[in-house]
């Protein structure tokens, strides 16, 4: 019975003590669950326009290796437009600054050219991504090399 009597007193002295515990607890925590959801979406934006901006490449780049060209406009003309059409359907605003094709292994860009059939180009672009609600912007490169196919 002592015992029952202490036990309730603890309970009781416990209860009371905690009383805004909880709030303080929701006052500090809250703000930092909803940072990290915040952050989440945040990154997932970034890592979407990073994947769209690599897809974009793939596709311009299978579509120059056909020899392929959008009239009144220079083979490497039209890869530039070709990549800012496609990268437009994924909401990435390329500029034809941004873009360059050149033959494989070459240093530096200048001329650029798309070369003649059965022979390597490589496509880049590289675009800021703003990250944290445009706070930062890290500038994503992407490459992707392909093989002329013989022009019929």
């Amino acid at each position: 019975m002592l015992f029952e009597k202490t036990m309730r007193a603890l309970l009781k002295k416990i209860y009371l003590c905690s009383r805004g515990a909880l709030m303080m607890e929701a006052a500090v925590g809250l703000p930092v669950f909803i940072m990290m959801i915040v952050l989440a979406v945040d990154l997932t934006m970034a890592s979407y326009r990073t994947a769209g901006l690599f897809y974009t490449l793939s596709a311009a780049t299978r579509w120059a290796a056909l020899g392929a060209t959008v009239s009144g406009q220079t083979r490497v003309q039209s890869i530039e437009t070709t990549v800012q059409q496609i990268g437009s359907k994924y909401g990435l605003s390329l500029t034809p600054s941004e873009i360059s094709v050149c033959r494989l292994g070459q240093k530096q860009c200048s001329p650029e050219t798309a070369e003649s059939p059965e022979q390597y180009i490589q496509v880049s672009a590289v675009m800021p991504v703003s990250v944290l609600f445009g706070l930062f912007s890290i500038n994503v490169s992407h490459s992707v090399m392909a093989k002329n196919e013989p022009y019929l």
